[in-house]
């Protein structure tokens, strides 16, 4: 923050540019009780760092609304994924208007790998998504804060034949590998 001229006021403790201090707002619906907290959590440890993170609880039908609209800073949300895996509704730019691309993503290089992984046969999909995977992890469109349920992340000392699936993310645990 420093590199962009941001230096700490003494007075709110933010950090401030030109009188002006580093501050968004949060919109999070205001029914969801989970993300409420989180919420709060965030805003705790970005007032630890200077910056002013304000949150707007609204119902769920003006966050949605809101949403659709793209009259957010940032909102706090989750995807319910269907097992056949097709991330295009969030990331194509053809779903920024009337679809769920709420960020107003817009990239043809990950149009076209979003549209190879979903027609990739068989023999191809691990290639596909790993171009896929590979491609949104340099770009980050989003930042996953938390994950509700369950997750999969390990150190490239985890190896062996890892098969984790939707259903158990341990599965064959028996078969994996520590270096």
């Amino acid at each position: 923050m420093a590199e962009e001229d941001y230096e700490p006021d003494d007075v709110t403790g933010y950090m401030m540019k030109g009188g002006v201090p580093f501050s968004f707002t949060l919109m999070v619906n205001e029914e969801n009780t989970d993300r409420l907290k989180v919420a709060k959590e965030m805003q705790k440890m970005y007032a630890e760092v200077g910056i002013e993170m304000k949150i707007d609880a609204v119902d769920k039908e003006t966050y949605l609304d809101r949403l659709v609209s793209k009259q957010f800073d940032a909102f706090l949300g989750g995807w319910q994924l269907s097992y056949a895996l097709d991330l295009s509704f969030a990331f194509r730019s053809s779903n920024i208007l009337g679809g769920e691309n709420y960020i107003s993503y817009q990239d043809p290089k990950m149009d076209e790998l979003l549209q190879q992984a979903f027609l990739a046969s068989h023999e191809g999909i691990y290639d596909a998504y790993y171009k896929l995977q590979d491609y949104f992890s340099q770009v980050s469109p989003y930042i996953s804060l938390y994950f509700k349920k369950s997750v999969l992340m390990m150190k490239d000392k985890v190896g062996g034949n890892i098969g984790a699936t939707p259903l158990n993310i341990f599965a064959n645990v028996q078969e994996w590998t520590i270096s």
